[in-house]
């Protein structure tokens, strides 16, 4: 979300810049109102997200995941995609395949 504020600041500091042609960046008098003006943006962007879950069908409020049992497809899985990893860490293959040639 701070990429999007970022991006609104943007666009608005754009705007006061082409509006304001004699002062080279933002002054300290109009600093108050923009960042107001931001934070009012910032707020509505925020309903209207939450207008859109809504919408969706979000419920309100934190979502509880269920914990699921480890089984054993589970385990093999693990093993499975770690033990090469583990296994190219341990040995070192240019020197084994050095010595089968």
């Amino acid at each position: 979300y701070i990429g999007v504020l970022l991006e609104e600041a943007s666009s608005m500091y754009t705007a006061y810049m082409l509006r304001s042609t004699e002062h080279k960046g933002l002054q300290m008098r109009h600093m108050g109102s923009f960042v107001g003006q931001l934070l009012i943006r910032s707020f509505d962007r925020a309903e209207g997200v939450y207008a859109a879950m809504k919408c969706r069908g979000y419920p309100g409020g934190a979502l509880k995941s269920v914990r699921m049992p480890i089984i054993a497809p589970d385990v093999v899985f693990l093993i499975s995609t770690t033990a090469p990893f583990i296994l190219l860490r341990v040995f070192d293959l240019p020197a084994l395949y050095a010595r089968l040639f």
